[in-house]
């Protein structure tokens, strides 16, 4: 912010950079800025291979010593390749190589005065954008970017008060707020774990109101399988649940869960627990399930992804679809919810609490039922939020089941040791 000031005082134009996150001068084109930057990224790459060479270790070499062979040694690599003489030469022979022939930054040019006021307004509207965008992936943030962002926010209009501009900023931020996604949102400021940290109403407000759907759906169970069905049809699935009996039991434990729960349950199990597999006799028997149509309950398979949406065909579900295409189909009509709809959520970690409650509103309307798998210490959203972790607050235990054992190891011994992994126990013998 400093730099830009003092440049701006000589007649130089300034602007931000790509990232807006840096001064540039607008005299100086970004072709000429990106060959630059490849030229020096180059110098460093042969520095390091020579002093390799010399058998010295650039990582703990002295910095005057790594600036010399910059200096020397990379400057002469590059002059050796050309006709110049000195660096200056270089520099010119590589911008002409594509097309520009510097002249001067000094475009007198005379910065528009503004005052103490505009300076700060400017200031907070790109504190505002870049806050929205950090609350896009993060729903609590540290109150340090709210500092960070006030002084590149001054980048680009002078910081001739110090930190009083800071403040004054962050100020601003604090009292004003910000739009996320068009919604105004206030900003809240806490100390979390020692660390002051700040998230804002409209996270707050998206994570309650899911929270209350959430509760009053698995309440319901007007979508709810009998145990007679469940039980008919995991006879007729083929699986086998006696092989390694405490793993089958736990499976089937979930699968009655799963059928006989409310219009939201929530499976959630370790990877390689099998949850993906004791969906098969559910699938079953919810296509000859006639307590809303003759023709069997329709199932949707959904995930954050294609690929884990597509996965569930292998327990019989035919129509697999994304979730944000999901949404657009229901939108257009092409996909119809009714209380005979069942939709199946694959990986549901990776779905965030605003997709996660646009599902639920869409279920309050049309009273279909949600099943829902996941696994915590998978990947989550890249959205802000922990969908898994709201549920797990808000749902009764009987809505939120748990399959914690295994089968992808052969043996009980090795079952216990990707056991000991997943809880970092790695000093068990």
């Amino acid at each position: 912010a400093l730099l830009g000031e003092e440049l701006r005082s000589v007649g130089i134009v300034t602007q931000y950079d790509k990232q807006e996150q840096a001064v540039t001068l607008t005299a100086i084109p970004e072709n000429a800025v990106d060959q630059f930057s490849k030229s020096r990224r180059q110098v460093l790459g042969f520095a390091k291979r020579f002093a390799a060479s010399q058998g010295l270790d650039w990582d703990t070499m002295s910095l005057n010593r790594k600036f010399g062979i910059l200096a020397f040694s990379g400057l002469a690599a590059q002059v050796a390749k050309s006709d110049a003489t000195n660096e200056h030469e270089l520099w010119r022979a590589e911008a002409k190589a594509i097309g520009w022939e510097h002249t001067t930054v000094l475009e007198n040019v005379k910065a528009a005065e503004l005052t103490d006021a505009q300076r700060f307004d400017h200031a907070y509207w790109y504190a505002e954008r870049h806050l929205a965008k950090a609350f896009k992936t993060a729903a609590v943030i540290d109150h340090d970017l709210l500092r960070t962002l006030a002084v590149r926010g001054l980048i680009g209009v002078g910081i001739q008060g110090g930190h009083q501009d800071i403040d004054r900023v962050v100020e601003l931020i604090e009292s004003r707020g910000i739009k996320i996604e068009g919604e105004h949102a206030a900003l809240l400021i806490g100390v979390v774990d020692e660390r002051v940290r700040v998230t804002n109403t409209a996270q707050v407000r998206i994570e309650r109101t899911l929270a209350a759907k959430a509760a009053r759906a698995a309440v319901d169970h007007t979508g709810a399988l009998s145990e007679e069905t469940i039980s008919r049809h995991v006879a007729q699935s083929g699986l086998d649940f006696d092989r390694e009996k405490e793993h089958g039991k736990a499976q089937k434990a979930a699968i009655y869960a799963l059928g006989m729960g409310g219009n939201l349950t929530v499976l959630t199990g370790v990877a390689g627990s099998g949850k993906t597999t004791l969906l098969t006799p559910l699938v079953a028997a919810y296509k000859a399930d006639t307590t809303f149509s003759d023709a069997g309950r329709d199932l949707i398979g959904i995930s954050s992804a294609w690929k884990q949406a597509d996965a569930l065909k292998s327990a019989g579900i035919d129509q697999t679809v994304a979730v944000e295409p999901f949404f657009s189909r229901v939108d257009s009509g092409k996909i119809r919810l009714s209380a005979n709809t069942v939709v199946v959520i694959d990986e549901v970690s990776q779905v965030a609490p605003r997709s996660f409650l646009k599902l639920l509103e869409l279920q309050a309307e049309h009273g279909f039922t949600i099943k829902a798998l996941g696994d915590r210490e998978q990947c989550q959203a890249i959205e802000a939020g922990d969908t898994i972790e709201i549920l797990r607050r808000v749902l009764p235990k009987v809505a939120m089941p748990e399959l914690l054992t295994t089968v992808r190891q052969e043996t009980a011994r090795a079952r216990e040791i990707a056991g000991l992994f997943r809880e970092g126990r790695t000093d068990q013998p």
